[in-house]
């Protein structure tokens, strides 16, 4: 069956990929560009989910063991010739979002199934769906059996909006905000989270910005500074916390008292 499906399933995506070749961009709006580059993203991204089926099959069959492979990253390294971290992480991202076999059962769901279909759909690249796995393996699994699955659909809503890596930030903190307990109950909470879910999103912005920030004008006491955020900020220094009604850039550090204070700046020569 496969032997004759897979012509054909060659014959037509080679005739879709010279379609999209062939499209004539030069006369079309700019609308219309972004549009037809978000959608050839989209179906790249479910390319992915191609790979996780053929993945666990081959694990199925033993064909990594058969060819006298090390193990079945090394057989992918060697059939699509990709480096050996490209190849690993696709062998693991197979393991978490692939359909699962055992002996004595059949076919089993993804161990993480609102992730694998997020990426079935294209809604997300593969990469964003390595940061939401191993978000949440890094969960103790109290915390998992609770709140699992509330995390899961948290940060896939996340990577709609974010890339990988702001996303990998903004899970960090997510974990960081959950690893702790309620005193008095030795319940884990959401409340603190759930509440600031859009302040994360706000500091890393703010950070990338100040990364690539000019130097600091001087101040009005008479300081100066090469550049900040300090790299050794103060422990001390005073952060302002945010109202209710008031603007997101009040949830940032009060860096300008902190770059102000003596012996934190350089006196600018007199």
């Amino acid at each position: 069956m496969l032997s004759v499906v897979c012509p054909r399933i060659g014959r037509l995506t080679s005739t879709v990929a010279s379609r999209m070749q062939q499209v004539d961009l030069v006369r079309a709006a700019d609308d219309a560009v972004l549009a037809f580059w978000r959608e050839v993203e989209v179906q790249t991204r479910r390319s992915a989910a191609v790979d996780h089926r053929v993945i666990v099959d081959l694990e199925r069959r033993g064909l990594a063991g058969l060819g006298a492979y090390a193990s079945t990253a090394a057989l992918a390294r060697d059939v699509l010739r990709i480096v050996p971290g490209e190849a690993t992480a696709l062998v693991h991202a197979a393991h978490r979002l692939g359909p699962r076999h055992l002996p004595s059962q059949p076919v089993l769901p993804e161990q993480y199934p609102d992730t694998a279909q997020a990426v079935q759909a294209g809604k997300i690249s593969a990469r964003h769906a390595a940061v939401v796995t191993r978000a949440v393996d890094q969960l103790p699994d109290e915390v998992v059996d609770e709140l699992g699955g509330w995390v899961q659909s948290h940060l896939l809503e996340q990577a709609r909006v974010a890339d990988p890596m702001l996303l990998a930030r903004y899970a960090t903190s997510r974990i960081d905000r959950l690893d702790h307990r309620t005193a008095g109950t030795g319940s884990w909470t959401t409340s603190s989270s759930a509440a600031s879910c859009g302040w994360s999103i706000v500091r890393m912005a703010v950070a990338a910005w100040r990364a690539t920030a000019p130097p600091r004008p001087p101040s009005s006491c008479g300081c100066s500074s090469t550049r900040w955020p300090h790299p050794d900020p103060n422990p001390t220094r005073r952060r302002i916390r945010a109202q209710p009604g008031r603007g997101a850039m009040m949830r940032c550090w009060s860096w300008s008292s902190w770059l102000c204070a003596p012996g934190n700046c350089r006196t600018r020569a007199r």
